[in-house]
């Protein structure tokens, strides 16, 4: 089989037509490269030059042979350096997993700056229930989960990347909406309020309720998704406490209001991944979760998964 040294005294005596100063380039001497070219040619079983005194000439074969050793090197050199570059965690390809509703404020942004800090990795986004991104990440078929509470698996990292309070998502054609002020959670007494399923929609059941704690609101329906609840406002069947950013989405009929006090209770939002991810294009991401994680101003020791 011919060798990629083989090739390239091709190329290069094929550019010159000259052993001298195809030696030159080569930085060899002209024996070894002539003994490259015959054994090239023994290899392939014809001629690629022919000799006539101090002259070389190439063969039709050899030229049509020496344009596909050229576009082979440049394949080599391409793959060295795509794979340097992987390696090096420049290039490759991140997994990422979300939820519905759970990125809409922070998937543009972190999406934008992997881009600034590694341009040739890709990025393949999957959507995905909570608990069925963290099964992915232990498994390692997704490189990054994005979540609302910490993972109690053994092997797994999680940092707080985001959070934002509550506000109430109101029908437009209801009292409350027509004011731009923000509401007391005392407004929402008497109210139906639609709750979020205790099983399926844990975090939110649990963080409306010690927000309403105390205020009475008439029974409602129970809904896991947020782009649910909004739905069911629109439809005029209750007020909803979503994520601010659920605002961005927009849906006819509805109007989003703060809640004072809202932020003693945020909503937050964790990014998990395995301890021994071995991708090299993820410390770039984890350098990513880590500037957001410090905008917070939280400390990331806090919590049993911190990374």
């Amino acid at each position: 089989m011919f060798t990629f040294d083989q090739l390239r005294s091709l190329v290069v005596l094929a550019d010159e037509l000259h052993f001298g100063r195809a030696a030159e380039r080569l930085n060899m001497t002209q024996p070894p490269l002539s003994r490259q070219i015959q054994k090239l040619e023994q290899e392939l079983g014809f001629a690629l030059f022919v000799r006539k005194n101090k002259r070389v000439e190439i063969t039709h074969a050899g030229r049509v042979f020496a344009e596909e050793a050229e576009r082979l090197l440049t394949m080599a050199e391409s793959s060295r350096e795509i794979a340097r570059r992987i390696a090096a965690g420049a290039a490759g390809l991140l997994r990422i997993g979300i939820t519905a509703s759970g990125t809409q404020a922070l998937l543009g942004g972190i999406l934008e700056r992997l881009e600034s800090i590694a341009p040739g990795t890709e990025v393949t986004v999957r959507e995905m229930v909570s608990r069925d991104q963290i099964q992915s990440v232990s498994k390692g078929s997704i490189d990054l989960a994005f979540v609302r509470t910490d993972p109690t698996a053994v092997g797994l990292a999680s940092l707080p990347v985001w959070e934002e309070p509550l506000v109430a998502a109101i029908g437009r054609r209801h009292p409350l909406a027509v004011t731009s002020r923000g509401l007391d959670v005392e407004d929402l007494a008497g109210e139906r309020v639609l709750r979020y399923d205790p099983t399926e929609a844990a975090y939110f059941h649990e963080l409306v309720g010690r927000l309403l704690e105390g205020v009475w609101t008439r029974p409602s329906q129970q809904v896991t998704q947020i782009h649910s609840m909004v739905a069911l406002v629109a439809a005029n069947q209750g007020i909803a406490l979503v994520p601010r950013s659920s605002a961005r989405v927009g849906m006819p009929g509805v109007v989003f209001r703060p809640i004072i006090d809202a932020e003693r209770y945020p909503s937050r939002l964790l990014a998990v991944w395995r301890k021994e991810n071995a991708n090299p294009a993820f410390p770039r991401a984890l350098t990513v979760l880590r500037e957001l994680h410090a905008a917070l101003g939280l400390d990331h020791r806090t919590g049993a998964n911190r990374a």
